[in-house]
């Protein structure tokens, strides 16, 4: 799963703070996306491996406010989903589930 985040043009580090959960397991804590890019305009891409989906993908966005403005809510630009064992199933391979 790769998730591609862009903060705002007036965001300010620690203003955007969140954890990001897949599948009910916190993947990445306190994230903070211009802090990570290191300045604004400059995107961020977070690849997590091994997620097992099999009817759904849950992804959420958990804000350290509690109760978040606009200015201070989760934001995401992106989500790429590819199946890690597709070339295994291409050549005729079962993995297991």
């Amino acid at each position: 799963v790769r998730l591609g985040f862009k903060a705002m043009p007036e965001d300010k580090e620690d203003q955007r703070v969140f954890d990001i959960k897949l599948q009910d397991k916190v993947v990445l804590e306190s994230f903070d996306i211009l802090k990570t890019a290191g300045r604004i305009n400059r995107a961020v891409i977070k690849e997590f491996k091994g997620v097992r989906a099999e009817d759904a993908l849950v992804l959420e966005l958990l804000p350290h406010s509690t109760d978040p403005k606009m200015n201070q809510a989760p934001i995401i630009n992106f989500i790429e989903v590819i199946r890690e064992e597709s070339r295994e199933i291409a050549l005729g391979k079962t993995s297991p589930m």
